[in-house]
């Protein structure tokens, strides 16, 4: 064929292997510039004289054979039809789950989230408002629209599972949990890279300090904080949901933020998300400044504090960052109420003899031990008055729970004097004796409701029974008339000795006289819980 004859949008043989469609020619005295595209999209071009041309072909071959299998065919046309729906469905994610939704969790995703994207955002609704389900559809509903590519959860301990059930069950959505398993398997690789949809427990992703350089326990535990921190901060994520984030607090005195771990954990996750959703039934713990500083999370500038005058902002200025909805006013289709109405009223009654004896004596005792508990540091006596609290609580419930709270506290009264006269003897090393110390409770974050409250109750039997400690172990008389139980004594007997090996320029002692830093460590540990001033000597 000539030059001349060859025009756009023709396909044509001969150029290369396959038949390709001209895009435009640009015809150059005896030669032509060819453009064309490939069938796979791509554009070549060609710069061809007239003998060439006429080895050129015009393609009559149909572009559409047909002869393909339907069944692939089928199957790609769903997969086109499922990727674009979000275009022709405007409530996409909630047409493909398996949920009934409420009209709050509508309201909530598609008319105050969504539109909002870049997200920063705070639903503080009232237990029982489905924050789960929300957030499960505008995770669903992002990734229809082609917007999310990796979303991290951070929740308690306890909510991990459930986070990833109901996402799965519900939703279609494959989230993984992050272990310390899955971390060692990537010794080299970012995590957050290679499980992109991953749910992270709180207290694993907060920054940790290394409390203590010769405690081989802790040194692994250390490392690995410092790679998940460095992960964080190489990681860039197009979601980040933090359920319960009301953890996340910080506290301001006078000039101070003294902000906490998990705080800063907040702050860091806030930095490397394109979108950030905080969820929490709790979000205002009474004080101003610390709500302040829990919405800097959202928008540090904003919500920065004022030195002088209401740093609290008013309801107008959150209602573009927060959506709080209390039970009375969750409803559904129909307009009936979610919940039932709460009526409280109050309802007198009298005490029998019996009872009334019963609560005047556990208040004496409660206001007798808070007496006491007023002699101890601010932290133990803190605590002390907690478990107190505690006491009252269980007195309210019922005869039958303070009954058996008082019984396990009169058995642990009883295994500490048995321990103490165990630790009074001779053959009893110090060191051994403060490995029978427990801590007086645990952070109940990652605890269930019924976990929480037998945690509450350890917290009676362990801090109650700390401000009767002295009075429990045996005692005898010091020189100055003053009574020391036996294991002060020996701790006393031990400092003086190593204050005689470090004052005395020898360093050969027996290793029975030599302190040993774990030592210093025990000492250290008993003058912080136990005692009001330090002890005699000027230890450091």
């Amino acid at each position: 064929m000539e030059i001349t004859q060859i025009k756009p949008k023709m396909r044509i043989c001969g150029l290369e292997s396959q038949p390709v469609t001209i895009v435009a020619i640009d015809i150059i005295g005896n030669s032509a510039e060819l453009i064309y595209k490939r069938d796979d999209g791509t554009i070549g071009n060609q710069l061809i004289s007239a003998p060439n041309a006429e080895k050129l072909q015009i393609d009559d071959s149909p572009f559409y054979s047909f002869d393909a299998d339907p069944k692939q065919m089928r199957l790609c046309c769903e997969a086109i039809r499922i990727e674009r729906g979000s275009l022709f469905d405007p409530f996409y994610a909630v047409h493909s789950s398996n949920i009934i939704p409420l009209p709050h969790q509508i309201t909530a995703v598609y008319q105050e989230m969504l539109p909002r994207i870049p997200l920063r955002y705070l639903l503080a609704d009232d237990p029982g408002a489905g924050k789960t389900i929300m957030a499960g559809l505008l995770i669903k509903e992002l990734r229809a629209r082609g917007d999310l590519n990796n979303c991290l959860i951070v929740a308690p301990g306890g909510l991990v599972s459930n986070w990833q059930s109901e996402l799965q069950k519900k939703f279609s959505l494959d989230f993984k949990i992050l272990t310390r398993d899955a971390i060692d398997m990537r010794s080299k690789k970012n995590v957050f890279d290679d499980l992109p949809f991953c749910i992270a427990r709180l207290d694993h992703l907060k920054p940790k300090n290394n409390r203590d350089d010769n405690d081989d326990k802790r040194k692994p535990l250390y490392a690995e904080n410092v790679r998940l921190q460095e992960m964080i901060a190489q990681s860039n994520f197009d979601l980040v949901i933090i359920d319960e984030a009301h953890k996340m607090s910080a506290s301001r005195y006078g000039n101070e933020i003294r902000d906490t771990a998990r705080y800063v954990l907040g702050k860091r996750l806030a930095e490397h998300s394109r979108n950030l959703l905080l969820m929490t039934a709790t979000p205002h713990n009474g004080n101003d400044d610390d709500f302040s500083l829990f919405m800097q999370l959202i928008d540090p500038d904003r919500f920065e504090i004022r030195h002088q005058g209401n740093s609290m902002p008013s309801k107008d200025d959150l209602s573009d960052v927060m959506r709080r909805l209390v039970k009375e006013k969750l409803i559904k289709f129909d307009g009936t109420p979610l919940f039932p109405a709460r009526i409280a009223h109050t309802m007198a009654f009298e005490l029998t003899g019996e009872e009334l004896e019963l609560y005047e004596r556990v208040t004496d005792y409660v206001r007798s031990q808070f007496n006491r508990a007023e002699n101890l540091a601010a932290q133990k006596r803190n605590n002390i008055g907690f478990a107190l609290q505690v006491l009252q609580r269980r007195l309210a419930s019922s005869p039958l729970a303070i009954y058996n709270t008082l019984k396990k506290r009169r058995q642990k009264l009883q295994d500490l004097y048995e321990k103490c006269q165990w630790a009074s003897s001779p053959s009893r090393s110090l060191a051994d004796s403060f490995d029978d110390i427990d801590a007086p409770y645990q952070d109940d974050d990652d605890m269930s409701a019924i976990e929480a409250e037998d945690n509450a109750e350890n917290a009676v039997e362990s801090l109650s029974t700390a401000a009767t400690m002295p009075h429990s172990c045996p005692r005898s008389a010091s020189p100055s008339g003053a009574t020391h139980s036996p294991a002060f004594r020996r701790i006393s007997s031990y400092f003086h000795r190593s204050r005689h090996w470090r004052t005395s320029g020898s360093r050969t002692a027996s290793p029975a006289i030599r302190p040993t830093p774990r030592f210093f460590r025990c000492l250290k540990h008993w003058k912080w819980t136990n005692l009001k001033t330090a002890p005699p000597g000027n230890f450091r």
